[in-house]
């Protein structure tokens, strides 16, 4: 069996998904938004801007503004923007967010563009594309590697992935939602791990430290952990990712 390539999966997504490092210099992006620009291979986009890209140097340079408001607040944005696609405007909603490195350090900006062009009603399409988005960004979740789990205020679980589900000794990563470190094979490190994750909420600050726990099957696993706070549009934490 071939090792699942995240690649592939993003190449059949119906929406835009690109980065970009600091210097808006395209470090990679999904075929969906690599044939907006009129290229059939995503490597071609890479190492271009949007100033080569961009049907014209108003857009880029709305493009690139929205960017640097990722940038410099280090906060996810979400906005509309226009684009030009085979001589006619497209409408999308963008999903811009800074990424970083292992310390903390914003290293660029991710996004995902959803075309909501042509719509009788507007709203019911925005409703609908993000359903779109979330299914799409929710199978994504489910099959990367690792432990990606996100908890409320009260340390329960809201959601994993298939890794942490099938460690847990689930049969469905569904199964893990309303549950605490209590009902799971790490149970001993139940305080341990709440005092992590208390910590994270009360400072609004990114965790990052070795930890060790147990598996279903007994077995002892040492990760290297990232926490974040999860917070609502008025910057509210709402638990950790």
């Amino acid at each position: 069996m071939k090792p699942f390539d995240i690649m592939s999966l993003l190449n059949v997504v119906p929406i835009h998904i690109y980065w970009k490092d600091k210097n808006g210099i395209y470090l990679g992006c999904n075929l969906t938004q690599a044939r907006s620009y009129g290229y059939e291979d995503p490597s071609e986009v890479i190492g271009k801007t949007d100033f080569e890209l961009a049907p014209n140097e108003e857009l880029a340079r709305s493009w690139i503004e929205n960017d640097q408001k990722v940038l410099t607040s280090g906060r996810s944005i979400i906005v509309e923007e226009v684009g030009l696609m085979s001589n006619r405007d497209v409408i999308g909603i963008s999903y811009k967010s800074p990424f970083r490195d292992e310390d903390g350090n914003i290293l660029g900006v991710i996004g995902v563009t959803v075309d909501i062009t042509g719509e009788k009603n507007i709203q019911k399409q925005l409703v609908d594309e993000k359903n779109k988005t979330k299914i799409t960004l929710d199978n994504i979740i489910a099959r990367l590697p690792g432990h990606v789990y996100w908890m409320d205020n009260d340390n329960r679980y809201l959601g994993c992935n298939d890794a942490h589900a099938k460690n847990a000794g689930l049969s469905d990563r569904s199964e893990v939602i309303g549950k605490t470190n209590l009902d799971l094979a790490w149970a001993d490190q139940n305080a341990m791990l709440n005092t992590i994750n208390n910590q994270v909420r009360e400072t609004k600050k990114e965790y990052c430290k070795e930890e060790t726990a147990l598996m279903s099957t007994g077995e002892t696993k040492t990760f290297l952990s990232r926490k974040v706070p999860l917070m609502d549009e008025e910057y509210n934490v709402l638990g950790i990712l």
